[in-house]
């Protein structure tokens, strides 16, 4: 069989079927035709190519274990976040057994509103924090860094380094990062977009 009656047979390009065959995945013998030599594919060769290769094996179902339909365990926590935390979680638990237990295993977790996780998550990293470090909102915080300046003002984070440069908005170097008080902001932002 010539490379275009191959290339109909297995429903794809020539050109992807001159890649299979120079990778080796297809084997072909070179024979001599009047227009000079071209490969000749045998058909048995290329149904065992379009099995093995191109209609893979249906993937196995496996039905899950209780055990991982299961909530993960939740950080430990403290104080009245943890009392608000626990209680929702115990609430998510319930209703994660008493649909296992009625056998429907696949929607036990779609049960748990999406509001009640968005919480949970809100407090699980105001507790938290980021790398187990206590976690203070930028609203209260006193020195911002640039990013949260830009967050706070909306500014590009170039145009806010201008105006550091240009020494119209006071900052500090705090390691490798600009740190701005509140105050030097708000005054820069007043004096700026009168």
């Amino acid at each position: 069989m010539n490379k275009t009656d191959a290339s109909k047979y297995l429903a794809i390009g020539q050109r992807t079927l001159e890649r299979h065959t120079s990778a080796g995945r297809i084997t072909a013998r070179r024979i001599k035709t009047p227009n000079g030599p071209a490969l000749d594919y045998e058909e048995a060769e290329l149904e065992r190519f379009k099995r093995e290769v191109l209609e893979p094996p249906e993937p196995q179902v496996l039905e899950p274990s209780p055990k991982a339909l299961a909530p993960p365990s939740p950080p430990p926590m403290t104080g009245a976040a943890s009392d608000a935390t626990g209680a929702a979680l115990a609430k998510i638990e319930r209703q994660v057994l008493a649909q296992t237990e009625n056998g429907a295993q696949g929607a036990a977790l779609a049960l748990v509103p999406v509001e009640l996780l968005a919480r949970l998550a809100d407090v699980a990293a105001t507790v938290a924090g980021r790398d187990g470090k206590p976690h203070v909102p930028t609203a209260d915080k006193l020195l911002l860094s640039l990013d949260e300046a830009q967050a706070l003002t909306g500014l590009s984070r170039a145009h806010l380094r201008a105006a550091i440069g240009s020494g119209s908005l006071r900052a500090a170097r705090a390691g490798r990062s600009w740190k701005v008080t509140r105050e030097n902001l708000a005054s820069y932002l007043a004096e700026a977009f009168r």
